[in-house]
């Protein structure tokens, strides 16, 4: 039986998930260069990682006001390689939000998101370890906003990226049971756009996909104490 605790846990994060689609509703791209000293404006980068730093920034720049204005909650921004991106505490109840980018490959395919590592902080989630503001365990969920957009490197800076989607679920939602493109130690989502937006990831629980995951991280972590 779900107690009174645990219901109120779940109404403000039924309503978060609400509030965080309508925010990031209609975000586009509204970059035309990058402004310098003398009033140059020069073309922004055509670097993947410099589109992924603006886009998380411009959804957060929607989602903290948000949070002020709908919540009595305390805000926490994560630091440049820390997680979540921003920590909100509403009520007894602290949720993680984590802003991710990929881009669309094909009709209902995107590169994926990277979900985070299935070591560390993940697999001892009651311990404060690595990059994570509080232990993984002291959050009741962690949310994913997902930037998905098309980029063509050969249009000008205000037309070279579209957003085509912002997908809001909770992680275990939206993960699979691969690892992400480029790592062995983070958990890759599923690619399908269609599956993305209804949150039709490969576990049926949060608790199937915490054990999954948890289990890799262990035998990660064991071939590691191999090797020394």
């Amino acid at each position: 039986m779900i107690n009174k605790s645990e219901r109120n846990a779940q109404i403000i994060f039924e309503r978060l998930i609400k509030d965080l689609k309508e925010a990031l509703q209609g975000l586009q791209w509204e970059v035309n260069g990058v402004h310098l000293k003398g009033c140059n404006i020069v073309p922004f980068p055509k670097i993947p990682q410099a589109i992924t730093a603006m886009l998380e920034d411009m959804a957060k720049n929607r989602i903290i006001p948000m949070l002020r204005a709908k919540y009595e909650c305390i805000i926490e921004e994560g630091g440049p390689r820390e997680y979540p991106d921003i920590t909100v505490k509403i009520g007894k109840h602290m949720f993680a939000i984590d802003i991710k980018t990929a881009r669309l490959e094909k009709e209902n395919r995107i590169s994926g998101f990277s979900l985070g590592p299935y070591t560390g902080y993940f697999l001892h989630p009651h311990e404060r370890r690595g990059t994570i503001k509080y232990p993984y365990a002291s959050y009741y969920e962690h949310i994913i906003c997902g930037i998905i957009y098309k980029w063509d490197e050969r249009a000008p800076t205000d037309k070279m990226v579209e957003i085509i989607d912002i997908i809001v679920q909770p992680k275990w939602r939206i993960a699979s049971r691969h690892s992400a493109t480029g790592t062995t130690r983070h958990i890759g989502s599923i690619k399908e756009l269609s599956r993305l937006r209804k949150g039709k990831g490969d576990f049926n629980s949060k608790e199937e996909f915490e054990e999954y995951w948890r289990k890799r991280g262990k035998r990660f972590e064991e071939r590691q104490r191999q090797r020394i």
